[in-house]
């Protein structure tokens, strides 16, 4: 069973108006005793989908990506949590922090100490690894679960993960105006993945090809189809670390993907049917939309974004071609420790005016395990970090980038290497919201 990413629903509610319902300004720190049940829930959630994307880093690393997807199917029904082995926190913060994730969580919302299982002496196993709240009640249900979702209001119930899906969690109900917000940056994030997956197939001038120009007519019949399942097993976990096969109304998505000619003037394509699940047609005329249509289909295909509401999360968005904003090997490696700033701004071709971009991090040749930290400049380092390395290890991550308004869109860079060491930082821009 595939659930919807729920930390990205929480996004899509927004922070600032999370904050605003507490009373808080946004630069309080929410601590437990002021958390609201719903809050608490919001909270424990987002922590375990994070805490389970780190492990599932942690593993792709032990044994290989090909390896660690043999977890990677849909857990059976029920779910029995006693044969994942547990593993104390102490142990779990040993071996992900600070390469996985920059603090690991003790405590869910409610204040109760989450259940950690890693199967840290047979990587290989069926059953590898889980987390698990006991949720408001502080007692939990039972070792076997159901695989579903509950009613948001049910506070005591038990939010359980394991091998890298959702096994119980509380059933969020988006708006369409929210449900349409996280469709078209989900759809912009897959095509990035499957821009790279091509780049490393064919090459970067071969690839760029097809990002030459955005078609005035495009004909979805053109793009071969793909299944969701044969589309994951080429993008997790090298080019993204998870793939939604849902949009924001629950209807899955439709993948296209010419692996048999990566060469071909039609290569790549996504798009949703929209609220109403039924698609107009083959044929799109690339335009935008007003964005109260809720059954426009929103489609891209080869880089661009063919038909798109026109503003999304209050902003447009606009798809460009991989561009490269900044590389250090020509130069010098980033120091742990030391912040380094580059402006984006008024660089290929992206306007002063833009808000924020979306970028393709990659680090080169660390020199220890580490991780990265981008963020606007001036402001304070966040605890979240952008990408997570080991040693001597390449390795790619998509995110979207937050800019100064000064016209000239500083981001700043934090590395953090293991034995004050040294990591190159690579930076393509994929497009930008203004």
């Amino acid at each position: 069973m595939r659930e919807r990413d729920f930390a990205s629903t929480m996004l899509a509610v927004g922070f600032f108006g999370f904050a605003l319902a507490l009373g808080m300004s946004p630069g309080d720190k929410e601590t437990p005793a002021a958390r609201n049940d719903y809050q608490a829930q919001a909270r424990t959630a987002s922590d375990t989908d994070r805490i389970g994307s780190a492990m599932f880093s942690w593993l792709t690393d032990q044994v290989g990506a090909a390896a660690a997807g043999q977890s990677q199917v849909p857990p059976p029904a029920p779910v029995d949590m006693t044969v994942y082995p547990v593993i104390t926190h102490g142990a779990l913060t040993s071996l992900l922090v600070p390469q996985y994730i920059q603090s690991l969580p003790e405590l869910d919302g409610w204040n109760h100490h989450f259940d950690f299982r890693l199967n840290t002496a047979n990587p290989l196993a069926q059953h590898i690894m889980g987390i698990r709240s006991p949720g408001r009640d502080g007692a939990y249900s039972g070792t076997t679960y159901l695989v579903g979702r509950f009613d948001p209001e049910s506070f005591d119930e038990d939010i359980v993960w394991v091998d890298g899906f959702a096994v119980r969690r509380p059933a969020f109900v988006l708006t369409d105006r929210e449900a349409q917000k996280e469709t078209a940056p989900d759809i912009g994030k897959i095509g990035t993945a499957m821009f790279h997956w091509l780049t490393d197939q064919v090459g970067w001038t071969a690839a760029g090809k097809a990002q030459d120009a955005k078609a005035t007519v495009i004909d979805f019949s053109n793009f071969p189809a793909i299944s969701y399942a044969t589309l994951e097993g080429l993008l997790v976990p090298r080019y993204m670390q998870y793939l939604p096969e849902l949009d924001g109304w629950e209807n899955p998505y439709e993948f296209r993907l010419n692996v048999a000619n990566p060469l071909a003037n039609d290569v790549m394509a996504i798009r949703s049917a929209g609220r109403d699940q039924t698609f107009s047609g083959n044929v799109y005329t690339t335009v935008s939309f007003d964005p109260d249509f809720f059954d426009e289909d929103i489609a891209w295909a080869d880089g661009f974004f063919i038909r798109s509401p026109a503003t999304t999360q209050g902003l447009s968005f606009y798809a460009m071609a991989p561009c490269r904003v900044f590389d250090s090997r020509p130069t010098s490696a980033l120091q742990s420790g030391a912040l380094s700033l580059f402006e984006i701004g008024a660089t290929c071709g992206i306007p002063t005016s833009a808000k924020s971009v979306a970028v393709n991090v990659t680090v080169v040749g660390p020199t220890g395990a580490g991780n990265v930290t981008l963020f606007p400049a001036g402001l304070p380092v966040p605890t979240v970090s952008t990408i997570n390395f080991a040693a001597g290890q390449t390795r790619s991550n998509n995110a979207v980038l937050t800019l100064t308004e000064d016209g000239i869109g500083s981001i700043e860079a934090r590395p953090f290497v293991a034995g004050d060491g040294l990591v190159h930082l690579v930076l393509d821009v994929t497009g930008y919201f203004e």
